[in-house]
């Protein structure tokens, strides 16, 4: 029945974009779903909170009454946490409060460094596609460009995949590599604990 429709939609060249990408209506339960999050490292001795932005309605507008906010703690040998840094706005680059969850997010055993990766982007020079933060502060930044990819493909929403493929969910739990494949057959590896990119081919 999907496909008949789809046929008739074409054949009366209806636009077809809306409803590949559209989002729901704006409401304020939508923008306060989004639940904390926490990401660990590898060897589960440090973890890092997801703190979402919180909105509230004023005068029938949407208002941000607190920025999304990261926190980093060590689990010390008495069980204890210790917070080592923080940063706001780790949902800067995910485009859309509607978009919800978080980045792909890797954090070092040491607590130190983060690796934040976006698979789709904008154009090719954003440097968005993967972000190196060390102690909450950002220190390199690659566009799909730099990674080699010299076109993509928007698809409805504004967005293109550069990446086609990441070990993110093929690793081994102790697995500190991330590799990615990208759409101009390129690999490459970064060092969650060095916090540092490198080709593989």
């Amino acid at each position: 029945m999907r496909s008949y429709s789809l046929v008739i939609l074409l054949a009366f060249g209806l636009n077809t974009s809306a409803l590949a990408c559209s989002y729901p209506p704006m409401n304020f339960e939508r923008l306060n779903s989004q639940k904390p999050i926490v990401i660990t490292s590898t060897n589960k001795q440090s973890f890092m909170s997801l703190m979402p932005a919180r909105w509230a309605q004023e005068q029938g507008n949407f208002v941000k009454k607190r920025d999304a906010y990261a926190l980093v703690y060590q689990i010390n040998e008495n069980g204890q946490f210790k917070q080592l840094w923080g940063y706001k706005n780790w949902d800067s680059n995910i485009g859309s409060p509607y978009q919800l969850g978080h980045p792909e997010l890797h954090l070092s055993d040491d607590g130190k460094s983060v690796i934040e990766i976006h698979r789709s982007v904008k154009n090719v020079k954003e440097k968005t596609a993967v972000i190196i933060y060390t102690n909450g502060k950002k220190v390199r930044s690659y566009s799909a460009e730099d990674l080699g990819v010299k076109m993509i493909v928007m698809n409805s929403c504004g967005f293109a995949s550069w990446a086609s493929y990441t070990s993110e969910n093929d690793r081994a739990p102790s697995d500190a590599n991330i590799y990615i494949k990208t759409k101009a057959d390129k690999t490459w590896k970064i060092d969650i604990n060095k916090g540092v990119l490198s080709a593989e081919s």
